[in-house]
């Protein structure tokens, strides 16, 4: 079970039932991106996690890192290269947003079940909210 809780990205400061609410656990939907190191070297296990669930099988013995947005790939067309070029450290944030786990965990030879929360940042790639 995949539970997550968010931080406020919106513009101006809300109300605090808001921030309140962002705070309670509920169960995750979206997809992540599992790997076995840290720096993502190996291929992915890509998950599309439904209300807080989903099945995976195939993963051995370890420890494994949770990741919310894919491998960054630099792009291959120059159309794209022009683009992020003028755009350096755009190009940069994504680079390492792509880096940062947002968690880990443990399969053990017994492991059937693995329940742990995640907290969702705001995007640091997105431009800022009015």
């Amino acid at each position: 079970m995949l539970k997550s809780t968010s931080s406020y990205c919106g513009g101006a400061y809300p109300p605090q039932e808001v921030l309140d609410e962002l705070k309670m656990p509920k169960n995750f939907s979206g997809t992540i991106y599992i790997h076995s190191t840290e720096e993502r070297s190996d291929e992915p296990t890509i998950l599309k996690i439904t209300n807080g669930s989903a099945e995976v099988k195939g993963l051995l013995k370890g420890t494994y890192y949770i990741f919310r947005y894919p491998v960054y790939t630099a792009p291959e067309s120059k159309s794209n290269q022009i683009a992020l070029a003028v755009d350096k450290n755009r190009e940069d944030c994504i680079k390492q947003r792509s880096l940062k786990p947002l968690t880990s965990f443990e399969v053990a030879k017994n492991t059937s079940i693995i329940t742990d929360t995640i907290h969702l940042e705001c995007d640091p790639c997105a431009e800022p909210m009015p």
